[in-house]
């Protein structure tokens, strides 16, 4: 099977905005050593989740656990040892699957708060292994053939029946208002962290202290203070900004030039659309993205300037 990882990206960007700010997000750095530690690397698709997402719940229900987070109870290292201990035993009994570190065995690496897991099939190399979905309750276990960012695509647009209390798009969890949250907003208790509670003292103070954007100024500024490139430009349509990946420096009449991606946001009717610039060829062409707020939109613009994306290679291919 093979599929354009691209696509679902940005199918999953649309359905699903990050936040700005992710909480826990992992950098280069800190994924060598992580995958160090456990023994094994990483599918590049859940990587890009944990940069791009953090830590967050998917639809009030599922959670990828973050080796970075500082909840024990949704961090990857701290989480694989004892679900493995408490189920190992179970699935050599129920059918033949191994436990990692064996070859080819089960890796956890998320799940709900009803002991439903997700685990990696460590079969072959990273962008190769397959999700299987476990239910501890029944025992009844089903094998995808694709990354975690094609199960969360597949499965929010209702094509996976079968996992977690049915569809993503079902009537008893569309309502939710939206389809991801970071973690400190969404415990598993359900309910929001107040800001002046002692929980609330574990999040970054940017987490915290800042509000949405809404003007096209605040977003120039945004992306700008964390390194990006922003500027207005009206000639491409009015309120429209551009933001790049970075920026060269000043040549000797004072200008800068874009580098690396671009894409430009522009409101339209109330929505706010992130879209390519094919004609100045910087990052690949993409159809447009749509949405309610300006803060949603600036998350997903994030995510596609940033470089280091779209390097999982599609399941079956060389």
């Amino acid at each position: 099977m093979s599929y354009d990882l691209r696509y679902d990206l940005r199918i999953l960007l649309s359905e699903a905005p990050p936040p700005s700010l992710p909480v826990d997000a992992g950098e280069e750095k800190r994924w060598n050593d992580f995958q160090r530690t456990i023994g094994t690397a990483l599918p590049a698709d859940y990587k890009w989740l944990i940069n791009t997402y953090g830590s967050g719940v998917f639809r009030g229900i599922l959670v990828l656990w973050n080796p970075f987070s500082k909840d024990k109870e949704i961090n990857l290292l701290k989480q694989v040892t004892p679900v493995l201990k408490s189920f190992g035993q179970r699935f050599r009994g129920e059918f033949p699957l191994p436990c990692f570190p064996e070859p080819g065995g089960l890796l956890p690496f998320g799940g709900d708060q009803d002991r439903v897991y997700l685990f990696w099939k460590t079969l072959g190399p990273p962008e190769q292994w397959h999700i299987v979905h476990y239910k501890s309750d029944d025992g009844g276990y089903r094998i995808y053939p694709m990354g975690i960012v094609e199960f969360l695509v597949q499965w929010i647009a209702g094509r996976i029946p079968d996992s977690f209390l049915g569809p993503g798009n079902c009537r008893t969890v569309v309502k939710r208002d939206l389809i991801f949250r970071p973690f400190h907003e969404y415990r598993v208790s359900g309910r929001p962290i107040d800001a002046s509670s002692e929980n609330a003292n574990r999040l970054p103070r940017t987490v915290l202290e800042r509000s949405p954007m809404t003007t096209r100024d605040e977003a120039i500024e945004w992306f700008n203070s964390q390194g990006h490139y922003a500027f207005e430009i009206d000639t491409y349509a009015e309120g429209a900004l551009f933001v790049s990946t970075s920026a060269s420096d000043e040549d000797e009449t004072g200008s800068r030039a874009a580098l690396g991606n671009l894409v430009a946001l522009r409101p339209d009717s109330g929505r706010w659309i992130v879209e390519s610039v094919p004609a100045l060829g910087m990052g690949d062409a993409f159809e447009a993205l749509s949405f309610t707020s300006l803060d949603m939109a600036v998350g997903a613009a994030k995510a596609l300037i940033e470089p280091g994306r779209h390097d999982r290679k599609p399941i079956g291919s060389q």
